[in-house]
């Protein structure tokens, strides 16, 4: 709270003090103090013409001082005028009133102090006027300028600046020298340039995918949230959820459980399209597959990928059956069947060799009728002449199935062919041996 202090000021010689700054300084230590909460500075008013004053003061002692030699600016001589007590409980009082007041008794140091305290207080003033209105370039300090100063520097910036280079926002950022340098110079990459899709189908070109789009990172969608319902038709790539009724699956038109990957690459004929399907509605973990190629898309048939899940095991009869196509796998017990039946028609299966050089004579042909192929084993006394093995499916046109010359060599002989070894002049056979 403050009490207003009016009336006129007067100096020691008793003249009233017009247009004259004056400071109120705060005296420490008399009576009046409104428990220290007054300003403990100089507080600056002004006389008028007439030497009347008008100022607000907290509740305490004040000393009262004037600078005769205000308008000297080398001088910071200032005058004491007299003692004020501003009283608490008062919302104003008269400049006399405050003057008769008891202050009791001001020491030297406080005097002093007070003193001090008016002339800094005048000094702080002129000092803060250099700040706020020093000339340009006429420093306050060494290198420190005036409000001034950088208000005439900052106008004559913007009275050079050339309005053409700044950005208008009205135009926003539609005015910047390069998009492209300022996307690059912000680190952004092409996709910002991009719209992003607006659905995990959305096929529109040059558009920034998401992670779930077209079945990657996430669940696969739906083929009826692309309006597919023929599987000739399911040609996007990605993974896709089967469900719904759709045509040309590897069952015709059925209702799907399942999932399919779709691979499309380009071709110069038009697209090339591969399938795999996995159905459970056709049957537990059964994988299909199929491609597809040209403009408009032929398609081959559905073909099922076996696996150790799906494999059937086949029946006695269908794996010693060489005409059965079914598709399985043969298990170890059938296959040991079906080789166990057919064990007797092989070479040296109950076959043994036997010594027939005494009915064998080179140049006579002889055919093997033992229903399975036999070897047979020959020698002559020398290696010139030349001497052949031949074997024949005719008993006409035979074939050499040794060198041009030999004496010894084994060859083997088909069920129902015929072998002989030519006779040249002067050979002698020693020896003939069958495995039959």
């Amino acid at each position: 709270m403050t009490v207003n202090i009016t009336g006129p000021i007067f100096d020691e010689g008793g003249n009233a003090l017009a247009n004259v700054t004056c400071v109120a300084v705060a005296i420490d230590g008399v009576i009046g103090q409104d428990g220290g909460a007054r300003v403990q500075r100089g507080i600056e008013f002004t006389s008028d013409g007439s030497g009347d004053v008008s100022v607000d003061l907290k509740p305490g002692a004040y000393a009262i001082y004037y600078n005769p030699t205000q308008n000297d600016a080398t001088s910071l001589t200032v005058q004491r005028v007299s003692t004020w007590t501003v009283l608490t409980g008062e919302t104003s009082m008269t400049v006399q009133e405050a003057e008769n007041t008891d202050v009791g008794t001001i020491t030297p140091s406080i005097l002093q102090q007070a003193e001090q305290a008016a002339t800094d207080a005048i000094a702080a003033r002129d000092k803060a006027q250099e700040w706020a209105e020093n000339p340009e370039d006429d420093p306050v300090e060494t290198g420190q300028f005036s409000a001034l100063h950088w208000a005439a520097k900052a106008e004559e910036s913007a009275a050079s600046l050339d309005t053409s280079n700044l950005l208008q926002k009205s135009n926003n950022l539609s005015d910047v020298d390069s998009a492209s340098t300022s996307r690059e110079n912000l680190g952004l990459g092409t996709a910002a340039t991009k719209d992003v899709t607006t659905s995990d189908t959305d096929t529109t070109s040059d558009a920034v995918t998401k992670v779930g789009d077209f079945g990657i990172g996430d669940d696969a969608p739906m083929v009826t949230s692309a309006s597919i319902s023929d599987m000739d038709d399911l040609i996007i790539p990605g993974n896709w959820t089967l469900t719904g009724t759709m045509d040309n699956t590897p069952f015709g038109t059925s209702s799907n459980s399942g999932s399919c990957i779709v691979i499309r690459r380009a071709f110069s004929a038009g697209p090339r399209v591969s399938q795999l399907a996995n159905y459970s509605s056709g049957g537990d973990d059964q994988l299909w597959y199929r491609q597809g190629s040209g403009d408009p898309i032929v398609w081959s048939d559905w073909r099922e990928i076996y696996h150790t899940g799906n494999l059937p095991e086949l029946t006695s009869t269908q794996a010693e059956d060489d005409t059965d196509t079914t598709y399985g796998l043969v298990s170890g017990q059938r296959l040991g069947q079906a080789v166990a039946a057919n064990a007797g028609g092989g070479l040296g299966s109950g076959q043994a060799w036997q010594d027939v050089t005494g009915s064998r004579t080179p140049g006579t042909s002889y055919q093997n009728n033992t229903g399975k192929p036999i070897a047979f084993y020959a020698k002559t006394n020398s290696t010139s002449p030349a001497t052949q093995m031949q074997v024949s499916s005719d008993n006409s046109t035979f074939i050499s199935v040794s060198g041009n010359t030999f004496y010894v060599t084994t060859s083997i002989v088909p069920d129902g062919h015929y072998y002989r070894i030519t006779n040249p002049s002067g050979v002698t056979l020693t020896d003939w041996k069958e495995l039959r």
